[in-house]
């Protein structure tokens, strides 16, 4: 006897129906803030379509060996049933990866942070010295590379990290100022690595700091908290899953992908002083994490100015918009310009190279920064890269470790740095090589007579437009 068949207008009534369910299980799993975890995002944005596949190939089988339009019903009602329950426990258990208002110790136990976020007073008895310049003396920025499965011999993998930074807190009052205390809001990312006064390890409190006396602080980003999370096996393949992803999404110009293999993270350290009036200090603490080195693991360029602590708008993310060096970006904080004049004649130029992102042991990777007078050959040299510093914030230079510089040119100059000039009939098929943005905070402020600069290596193997290869801040400079 032959099984009774469906209706017509049933299989694609079921499949529909299913289809939105599945929709709607996405649009909810992906109503997320995802800058509060994007590791998490990619959760979020590739569950739902797993499970919404494999529910659509369930259904299907269900469908073909099955001629009983109640086990089809029954079969939707479940899967619509797992596809909801799952977008609602993924929706709801979302959460800020690094809260900023965790609980730590200071004194005896538990100090809630949010409740001392207070501005440093410029009369303040403490004296806070970035010694990286950057972002600002009570914001300090780390980067941090993913190095599992990294072998000793391959060299082309081997970077440095920035994941150590030092302040130097200054006693700018008449009498002892003492600290009582210092606390991470969360250990398992952020780590006080050492306290010297002196030229002598601190370990105890409390420590008193005579007027204008000195004491160095070094706090390292150990990103453990993330390395921990990610050493189950499946995030290797999601993480490799989100890559293929970025990489395709170059031939479609599309750069709005949900979630990321590189990261932000924030914290905050904080000084528990003897002040009256402020009795807490916080520093401010930009970790920047990436998975893999190179190409679209790479962080963008938008990334990396806000770790730094600026507002520039980039106006793109891994590339620029499809424009391949040849416009500038529009929606954007970009100028033109072809040279650069000097702003106030009694001060320097200073010019930091604040992080770079290509490939390693290539010609490219030990160019040069150098300045030119325009209709003239000769060139200045400023810093030249190491190759193993080529995927960080803050390379160092060659030899000198100087990643900044100030110079008194004589006349309005021209930058260049490697085959990448702010002349673009002196690069290759008169391409832009040097893109400007106009500086600014992270209240989207101009900063006066400042811009960021990115180069990209124009006419090599690797050239991608991303223009993160060299990122350079000049201060005291006007465009012309």
């Amino acid at each position: 006897m032959e099984k009774p068949r469906y209706q017509s207008v049933t299989i694609p009534i079921i499949l529909s129906f299913l289809l939105i369910i599945i929709t709607f299980s996405y649009d909810i799993c992906t109503a997320i803030d995802v800058e509060q975890d994007e590791l998490g995002a990619l959760i979020n944005a590739f569950v739902p379509l797993v499970l919404g596949v494999l529910s659509l190939v369930i259904m299907a089988m269900v469908l073909i060996f099955s001629r009983k339009e109640k086990i089809a019903f029954y079969t939707l009602i479940f899967l619509g049933a797992v596809n909801l329950a799952t977008a609602v426990f993924l929706k709801f258990n979302f959460k800020d990866f690094s809260p900023l208002n965790s609980n730590h110790d200071l004194t005896t136990s538990k100090v809630l942070l949010s409740s001392v976020l207070t501005p440093i007073n410029e009369r303040s008895k403490i004296i806070i010295e970035n010694l990286d310049g950057l972002p600002d003396n009570d914001v300090l920025a780390f980067s941090f590379v993913h190095k599992s499965g990294i072998t000793n011999s391959d060299i082309r993998k081997k970077t440095f990290d920035h994941k150590e930074v030092t302040v130097c807190l200054i006693n700018n009052a008449s009498s002892d100022l003492i600290i009582r205390g210092m606390a991470l809001s969360d250990d398992e990312l952020w780590h006080i690595k050492s306290i010297k006064k002196d030229d002598k390890i601190q370990s105890t409190y409390p420590l008193v700091i005579t007027p204008s006396g000195q004491v160095y602080i070094t706090v390292e980003f150990t990103a453990a908290k993330i390395e921990q999370r990610i050493k189950a096996p499946w995030w290797k393949y999601l993480l490799k899953t989100q890559n293929f992803l970025a990489v395709q999404s170059r031939y479609f110009n599309y750069q709005k992908l949900r979630g990321a293999t590189c990261i932000n993270t924030k914290g905050i350290l904080v000084l528990k002083t003897d002040s009256k009036t402020e009795p807490y200090c916080n520093i401010h603490l930009n970790g920047l994490w990436q998975y893999k080195v190179e190409g679209d693991w790479e962080p963008d360029l938008q990334r990396v100015v806000n770790t730094l602590g600026f507002g520039t708008v980039i106006g793109f993310k891994n590339f620029d918009n499809g424009l391949n060096g040849n416009k500038l970006v529009p929606f954007s904080d970009e100028v033109t310009g072809n040279c650069f004049s000097v702003a106030d004649q009694s001060k320097s130029v200073r010019i930091t190279k604040i992080a770079a992102y290509h490939g390693c042991c290539s010609v490219e990777a030990v160019d040069s920064t150098c300045y030119y007078y325009p209709a003239k050959n000769k060139m200045f040299p400023l810093f030249v890269s190491m190759p193993r510093t080529r995927q960080m914030l803050f390379p160092n230079g060659y030899n000198t470790g100087v990643n900044s510089v100030c110079f008194k040119p004589d006349y309005p100059f021209v930058l260049k740095v490697g085959k990448s000039d702010m002349e673009r009939k002196r690069n290759f098929q008169s391409k832009i090589g040097l893109r400007i943005w106009k500086a600014r905070d992270l209240n989207g402020s101009p900063i006066s007579n400042a811009f960021i600069l990115g180069a990209d290596h124009l006419g090599a193997r690797g050239t991608n437009y991303d223009y993160q290869d060299e990122v350079l801040y000049i201060e005291n400079v006007k465009i012309k």
